[in-house]
């Protein structure tokens, strides 16, 4: 549903995109996080280096049958207030802008989106929300590249692990840099930069406003122009502002991240693609009443593209994460994911992506007021279909169906929730 998003601290899983057919093995997309993409060259609209300058219009109708992710037979009135209806329309308008200009080696592109959120049932809910982004891709000489660029993001919270039920709209500012060196036609060292700020409106929830500082330094061997081979290593300082309650403790749940990497991306065939990350992550709290951690992470993609019109991306992965509302109750995401996609013709697209995610908690819950909650042990599988049509370059349609099942040996945590949504997109 537009606006309610679950944004993790730290982002894994991988995002399964429908591209047009490639030329030579699969193109896999993951879902880097900001800091990953500013060092890792130059970051185009579309992913092309020309000029443009596109003002877009749209609007999207979704059912929602779970709005608040609450188990079956729970009493809405009594949790949520009178009034309140399990099952919402939402219709959502939409207008933005994709810019973008090219100079040589220089570019600048600013890309803004805004959204009027409208429930019909649950209209206190109602919120705008907004996407926007601008980055300055530069480069010098034949050796050196990089980013300089900020973003925004404002949405409505997830209602998924909390006990806020009324309009908790979030925003996110990150402003970044990011610098690669091309030693010789093989090698490149790349640096960089990010700073983040989060902040929720709900006061009750305020204790998971968060500063966040990002270092990352690593190396990179070429192979070949699809086979590489890389080190890096992360520094992250995450600091919460608004002391939050744990027992009969206020403290502040800062922590610090060390986190290493060796990063391999491989066209195995001119048909097949893979790329893997594994690593080791060391978290430590300040206040020792949230646990820390240390131990292996990884991801792994593999791209499969039998015909030029059909496609196929398996992936797994292991992180720590964590939902916006509950920021301390951290856990151990191990997932996998599979998504086949058809281009029916050159308009129309078929996608079904099937997922499956284990979550083992391991830090302190503030929703709970429990020091630990570390027992708790949540499943989540969904099954998600969609149709892309585009019947001209102004105009493209799309209608897509989500349904998602959420196990927990907590019971308020766990759902059932089908999601339907249909949307329409003018470009002038």
């Amino acid at each position: 549903m537009p606006g309610i998003h679950k944004l993790k601290r730290m982002s894994l899983a991988v995002v399964l995109i429908a591209t047009a057919p490639v030329c030579g093995a699969v193109e896999i997309i993951d879902a880097r996080d900001t800091l990953d993409r500013a060092i890792a060259g130059p970051d185009f609209i579309g992913g092309k280096d020309e000029s443009t300058f596109d003002i877009y219009a749209a609007d999207r109708e979704q059912f929602d049958s779970n709005v608040y992710r609450l188990p079956t037979g729970v009493d809405i009135a009594a949790l949520v207030g009178l009034g309140a209806s399990k099952r919402d329309d939402i219709n959502t308008p939409s207008a933005g802008l994709d810019s973008q200009w090219v100079l040589g080696r220089q570019s600048v592109a600013l890309e803004l989106h805004v959204d009027d959120n409208r429930f019909a049932h649950n209209s206190d809910l109602n919120n705008v929300s907004s996407t926007d982004r601008l980055v300055w891709n530069w480069g010098l000489g034949g050796v050196l590249s990089g980013q300089v660029g900020a973003d925004y993001l404002r949405a409505l919270a997830s209602f998924i692990n909390t006990n806020v039920y009324t309009r908790n709209v979030y925003q996110r500012t990150e402003v970044f840099a990011g610098t690669r060196f091309q030693i010789g036609p093989r090698w490149a060292i790349y640096g960089g930069l990010l700073n983040a700020d989060f902040s929720l409106a709900e006061s009750a929830t305020r204790g998971n406003d968060s500063r966040q500082k990002s270092g990352d330094l690593g190396v990179e061997f070429a192979t070949n122009v699809d086979d590489t081979f890389g080190l890096d290593f992360r520094y992250t300082d995450a600091r919460y502002p608004n002391a939050i309650v744990l027992g009969n403790s206020a403290f502040d749940p800062d922590y610090r991240d060390d986190r290493v990497r060796f990063l391999v991306k491989r066209a195995l065939t001119d048909k097949t693609s893979i790329d893997i990350g594994v690593g080791f992550l060391r978290r430590d709290y300040a206040n020792t009443a949230i646990g820390s951690f240390s131990g292996v992470i990884w991801r792994g993609s593999l791209g499969w593209q039998p015909t030029d019109k059909t496609q196929l991306i398996a992936s797994v992965y292991r992180n720590l994460q964590a939902y916006l509302t509950d920021q301390s109750n951290y856990y151990r995401a191990t997932g996998v994911s599979l998504s086949p996609v058809w281009m029916a013709t050159e308009k129309i697209t078929l996608s079904l992506v099937a997922s499956h995610e284990d979550q083992v908690y391991l830090g302190s819950s503030t929703i709970t007021n429990e020091v630990d909650e570390a027992g708790r042990h949540d499943t989540i599988t969904a099954e998600q279909a969609g149709l892309t049509y585009t019947p001209t370059r102004a105009l493209s349609l799309d209608v897509s169906y989500r349904h998602e099942r959420r196990g927990s040996n907590q019971p308020l945590r766990a759902y059932t929730d089908e999601l339907a949504s249909a949307g329409v997109r003018f470009q002038f």
